[in-house]
């Protein structure tokens, strides 16, 4: 009897078990592995399967019709497309990101990240055409009215942790990375960071949305709110993410 009872449970749970396939802007992999463990004890009914990219990509494929249940891009343009396309429904910001100067190298100061800019011989950034975090290291550069001094020297990422990558390996001088990035495990304390000034790029505001596509609505929409709950809030804001009013 006790054998049939432990297999009864465990075919339940094949049975009644959803996977939720959401589609995530690339600064967002650490921070979800905290919300993922958090999301799953609360609900263990659910299973969260991420792919990682830049936004931009996710929203050529959902158009495409890739099945994906949530977007998560890294800011609120892409979602709102998509929504007024009445492929999505409603979006909702969830954080807002922000732009960091990064290098590991010793000769380099970032309290100074103009000349810190000027100096390097190559700067990463992530690609604007895709990347919203691109798109502000761009305007940083404006900002500081170096763009046309540096511009040969930059080096695109396929995303941000592409970015980050090419700063902490060596193969750029500093990068304008997202800042939450550098609060992770692999690259805390591995490097200097200057924090860019909000007025030198339009704020990151990153939003999410359930894909009307999706054949797990109830469940989508389930791990979309929990995205802003207190418990979610406090994580986000623990990974230097400001949260939206």
């Amino acid at each position: 009897m006790k054998k049939f009872v432990v297999f009864g449970l465990l075919a339940s749970k094949i049975v009644f078990g959803t996977t939720i396939t959401v589609a995530a802007a690339a600064d967002l992999r650490f921070v979800l592995q905290d919300l993922t463990a958090l999301y799953e004890k609360q609900y263990p009914q659910d299973k969260l399967k991420f792919i990682y990219g830049a936004s931009g990509n996710f929203y050529n494929q959902i158009r495409a019709g890739y099945p994906i249940d949530v977007f998560m891009s890294a800011d609120t343009h892409y979602p709102e497309l998509l929504y007024k396309q009445g492929l999505a429904y409603k979006p909702r910001p969830y954080a807002i990101g922000k732009l960091t100067l990064f290098t590991v190298e010793p000769n380099i100061n970032v309290n100074n990240p103009k000349l810190a800019l000027l100096k390097a011989s190559k700067i990463a950034i992530a690609n604007p055409r895709v990347a919203p975090y691109g798109i502000a290291g761009i305007s940083t550069l404006h900002c500081y009215h170096i763009y046309h001094a540096v511009k040969n020297k930059i080096v695109f990422g396929e995303n941000i942790i592409q970015t980050a990558q090419y700063v902490a390996s060596k193969n750029a001088d500093v990068g304008l990375v997202s800042y939450s990035l550098l609060l992770t495990p692999q690259l805390k304390g591995k490097g200097k960071i200057y924090l860019i000034p909000q007025a030198c790029y339009k704020p990151i505001v990153q939003g999410a949305a359930v894909i009307k596509s999706t054949k797990n609505k109830n469940a989508a929409m389930r791990f979309f709110n929990f995205l802003y709950s207190p418990q979610a809030i406090a994580i986000w804001k623990s990974f230097g993410y400001g949260i939206p009013k």
